[in-house]
C-alpha cells in the first residue's frame, strides 16, 4: 500500500461522512502520547510498523481515521500506530488561520 493510496482513501472517508463502523483497534499510551493501535488478529507478527498521521482537520479520535488504520493494517500486514500528535486539541478552524495570517 502506498502513501498516495492512503491519502486517497483518507479523503474518501472524510468526504463520505462519519462512519458508523466500530474501530477494531485499541488505545494505549506510547511514551507520553495517547495512540490508536491497529494490528493483525490472533497475534500474527506484523511485517513492519507504520505511523499514521491524519489530516489536521479532525481530532485524533476521529472514527474514519481509525477505520483507515484498521484497513491499512489488515491489507498490508503492518502494525499501525496513530499517535495523538495534536495533544487531543483540534486545530484552529480555517477562518481563525486566515485571521492570524492577515494580522
Amino acid at each position: 500500500m502506498t502513501i498516495d493510496l492512503v491519502h486517497v482513501l483518507s479523503q474518501l472517508l472524510h468526504l463520505s461522512g462519519i462512519s458508523t463502523v466500530k474501530p477494531a483497534g485499541t488505545e494505549a499510551t506510547i511514551r507520553v502520547l495517547p495512540t490508536y493501535i491497529a494490528q493483525q488478529p490472533d497475534g500474527v507478527p506484523p511485517k513492519a510498523l507504520a505511523l499514521f498521521h491524519p489530516g489536521v482537520h479532525f481530532e485524533w479520535d476521529f472514527v474514519n481515521d481509525r477505520i483507515l488504520c484498521d484497513t491499512c493494517s489488515r491489507e498490508s500486514g503492518f502494525l499501525v500506530w496513530q499517535p495523538d500528535f495534536m495533544n487531543v486539541t483540534a486545530p484552529p478552524k480555517l477562518a481563525t488561520l486566515r485571521f492570524v495570517a492577515e494580522t
